[in-house]
């Protein structure tokens, strides 16, 4: 397997005036992504055929002209392309109600909701342990906890050549595993024998270390070939620290730190 990842030239952060549409419009092999980050736990992944946005949430107001390339949805931007919506779960900085006025504009949406909620027609429900679903050129597979007392999912998404790791909250920074922790990562090793490219949150503990045991399993487990780290909105310079301190560990994966909302990465797998 020959892997080949191309970071998109650093530049400063764009301005309000430049827009997405010249990537959204590139034409994609099976097996390529351009990918935005945009905030916090917030992933937009342009595949072949799809466009794939995880749990939106800006937190501060959008600028005169939002962009992928700044980091914010625009439904006019992204409204002839195919679009689905990941909700991992309820807490705030991972769902914003705004995600549901998309549908207004883009006439091929669908959501996807790691919990129980109303049923729509453009809406599949993920919300049993190990719960899967086929959606128009999507197999997305799930897994759920309730460390934090509500139902939580993470989701494997397999399209157009990609395996797609988003993990939501899914965690465990304790020094021993948790069981459900560990069930759950074992379900989706079993689905995929590598995740293309892997969104985890990262988590520091009390001790001031970055790379705990549930970030040692996945990496074992799910074999990313690009780990993204995520849900440090504002302080992005921790996904630097996470990366050089799975770099001293010796940790065998890529990994890629964003730095700014609306930076844009660009994924290339060869056999």
């Amino acid at each position: 397997m020959v892997l080949f990842f191309c970071l998109a030239p650093a530049v400063p952060a764009p301005s309000a005036e430049e827009s997405a549409r010249p990537w959204l419009g590139k034409e994609l092999a099976a097996g390529e992504a351009v990918i935005w980050y945009l905030h916090h736990s917030g992933w937009a992944v342009k595949t072949r055929n799809q466009l794939l946005i995880f749990d939106y949430w800006p937190e501060t107001r959008p600028p005169e002209k939002p962009s992928l390339e700044n980091g914010f949805i625009h439904p006019e931007e992204i409204k002839d392309l195919k679009v689905t919506v990941f909700i991992s779960h309820a807490h705030e900085d991972h769902f914003d109600p705004v995600v549901s006025e998309w549908q207004k504009a883009i006439p091929d949406i669908r959501y996807v909701f790691g919990w129980a909620t109303e049923p729509g027609d453009n809406l599949a429900i993920l919300a049993d342990d190990h719960a899967s679903e086929t959606l128009k050129g999507l197999e997305i597979h799930s897994i759920h906890h309730r460390f934090d007392g509500i139902p939580e999912a993470a989701f494997l998404v397999k399209t157009d050549g990609l395996v797609i790791y988003h993990s939501g909250d899914h965690a465990c920074s304790a020094e021993k595993l948790n069981e459900t922790f560990r069930n759950n990562i074992d379900h989706l090793a079993g689905l995929a024998p590598f995740v293309d490219i892997a969104f985890i949150a990262i988590f520091c503990r009390r001790d001031g270390s970055w790379v705990n045991s549930g970030d040692r399993y996945t990496l074992e487990k799910l074999r990313p070939r690009v780990l993204l780290p995520m849900h440090s909105g504002g302080f992005e310079k921790e996904y630097r620290q996470f990366a050089e301190t799975a770099a001293k560990l010796m940790i065998k994966a890529r990994f890629l730190a964003a730095g700014r909302r609306g930076e844009r990465f660009f994924y290339h797998r060869a056999e």
